[in-house]
Formats: structure tokens, sequence, C-alpha cells
């Protein structure tokens, strides 16, 4: 933010950093739409004949491992921070320091737009699998398989995970935000 720039404040008189980032969301929203309509066109294409499900191919108790990891992680970070913690990745903070990370010329910059473009393959797979799970031939040998709830399940610890991963290296390599009392300050200034 700039000085000019005007500021939001919650009810308890602070600036709102936790706002939506709608172009993120909506760049979201659209990748898990182009995903889906990319598996409608896996589903629709010739049949395949389905594979002989392997349970060694399904990964089940390492994705058990991991879900419990995520979930313990997950209620930590509600219990310490508030639900609301689990959308700072979406806020519009966030796509402030994006944007400004993006656009300067470093190395960090690289390795920003590396771990963006992860991120935006993930909710493009995470889409693709909705759709294109429905097929059997799909899910067969797949982790979570070869039901289609349990390969959309595996599929998600997975993205979470490797969502959270990125999001908190993007947390390291973006420039810091500016100080919120910095806001306050000129929020309270005629």
């Amino acid at each position: 933010m700039t000085v000019n720039e005007p500021v939001s404040l919650n009810p308890a008189g602070r600036p709102a950093l936790n706002r939506p980032s709608w172009p993120l969301i909506a760049g979201a929203l659209a990748l898990v739409i182009a995903g889906a309509a990319t598996g409608l066109g896996t589903l629709v294409d010739a049949p395949r004949p389905v594979p002989v499900t392997s349970p060694d191919d399904t990964a089940w108790p390492a994705h058990i491992a991991l879900g419990a990891v995520l979930l313990a992680f997950l209620v930590l970070r509600v219990r310490f921070r508030g639900w609301r913690a689990l959308l700072t990745p979406m806020s519009a903070r966030a796509g402030r320091r994006l944007r400004a990370g993006l656009t300067e010329r470093s190395p960090r910059a690289v390795a920003s737009l590396a771990l963006a473009a992860l991120l935006a393959y993930l909710a493009f797979r995470m889409g693709m699998q909705l759709t294109a799970g429905l097929d059997p031939a799909f899910t067969a040998n797949a982790w979570g398989g070869p039901t289609y709830l349990g390969a959309l399940l595996c599929h998600a610890i997975d993205a979470a995970l490797i969502s959270l991963i990125a999001v908190t290296a993007l947390h390291l390599l973006l420039p810091a935000p500016a100080h919120p009392r910095r806001f306050e300050c000129n929020a309270l200034q005629p």
C-alpha cells in the first residue's frame, strides 16, 4: 500500500489485511474450470479398457499418514490463528506481494514465478481430477483408486500439501509487506 491508497478498516479500527483478492480467486477458479473441461474431454474420448487394479499402486498407507499430518496442521492453524488464516494465500495482501515480487527483476522473481506456476498447475489438475476421475480407467491404478472418491481424496491431499509448501516458500521469497502500524497511522490521517 502507498500512503495515498485508501485503507479499509475492520470493526476494531485496524486495517483489513485479510480481504479476499478477487483476481487471485477468479484466476484459481478459472484454472479449476479449465481443468474440469479438460477432464471432460478425457472422459468423452473413446472408451478405454479398465486395467486390472494393483493394490500396490494405490498408495493408501502413505496418504493416510499424509492426511493425518495435513489434518493436524489445519486443526492447529485454525486453533491458534482462526479459520480466516486458511484464506490468507488468497488475500489482497498476498496478491499485492505476489504482484510486487513477480514484477521485480531478480532471481527471487524467477523462483516466485516457478512456485506460482506450480500452484496454477495444481488448481488445473484438481479440476481435471474432478471430471476425468469419473472414468474408471482413469482411476484404476491411481493413488487412492480404484474408486472415484478415493482417487479424488488422495489427489486433494497431495495438492493441499504441495500448495502449503509452495505458499510457505512464496511467503519467504516475496517482498515483505509494510508494517501494519504504518497503515493505521496513514488511515487515521485526514
